[in-house]
């Protein structure tokens, strides 16, 4: 699970929403990070051009990518059940649609802002 230490201090700099979506992540990271471990989740469906999302987790062993095949925001069912799941987890879609919300945002402060850039770390840095 996420640790504690260091996600208040990273979130004291910024502002409340900012505050809230950084926890959001940390959680939502965490609970990735305890669904049975897999290359790659691979959402059903005829053909696909989508890419694979990759998400990067840190656990106990260190870093390790979980690759989601074909994800979108209204197909869950899964080519092959993985651990018990026949769906994607809701977890992984869960920090997928956070993920993405902050992607299509475009907010074109992202690059330039130091801090939030150390902030986005230490959600990496957080999730065990």
């Amino acid at each position: 699970m996420a640790r504690q230490s260091g996600n208040s201090h990273a979130c004291s700099i910024y502002t409340k929403s900012r505050c809230a979506d950084f926890h959001a992540l940390v959680s939502a990271a965490s609970a990735v990070a305890a669904l049975p471990q897999t290359s790659q989740w691979r959402v059903a469906c005829e053909a696909s051009c989508c890419p694979i999302n990759q998400i990067t987790l840190k656990d106990g062993s260190g870093l390790r990518r979980v690759g989601v095949y074909n994800w979108n925001e209204e197909t869950r069912a899964l080519e092959e059940p993985i651990g018990g799941f026949s769906d994607l987890p809701d977890p992984i879609q869960n920090l997928l649609k956070l993920t993405n919300e902050a992607e299509e945002s475009g907010l074109p402060e992202i690059n330039s802002d130091p801090a939030l850039v150390r902030e986005t770390r230490d959600v990496l840095e957080s999730a065990m």
